[in-house]
């Protein structure tokens, strides 16, 4: 009876051996890799503004068929103001000393090691 059960376990190893050599090898891949030559260009690069105004950027992204952009603004001023996801940045109300320097940058979603920044002085007058 041994020899039986040995048997059977060895033809359906064979089987599954067969049907897996058989099978189609075509696996879909889920290629996550970004895009490598993506480049993203922010404009205007420099520009100076009153506190309380808004400017509004615009980012040209290359390289890729996703050209839409995640905003950020930075700042080592306590206050920097905010930056919406179209691009509108609005400046601090009140700001400390007669000017501060915030960057303003923008990051592809289609390769998010690439990006590009703006520089905005804000002043008082």
């Amino acid at each position: 009876m041994r020899s039986g059960n040995t048997t059977l376990v060895l033809s359906l190893l064979a089987l599954f051996i067969l049907v897996a050599s058989c099978s189609d090898k075509s696996v879909p891949v889920n290629n996550n890799t970004p895009p490598p030559n993506v480049s993203v260009s922010v404009s205007p690069k420099t520009k100076s503004i009153k506190v309380g105004e808004t400017i509004t950027f615009g980012a040209a992204v290359s390289g890729a068929t996703n050209t839409r952009v995640e905003w950020a603004v930075f700042s080592q001023a306590s206050a920097f103001g905010f930056i919406s996801q179209g691009g509108v940045y609005t400046a601090p109300t009140t700001i400390t000393g007669d000017s501060i320097l915030v960057y303003v940058e923008a990051t592809s979603n289609a390769n998010p090691g690439k990006a590009d920044t703006a520089t905005v002085v804000v002043h008082l007058n």
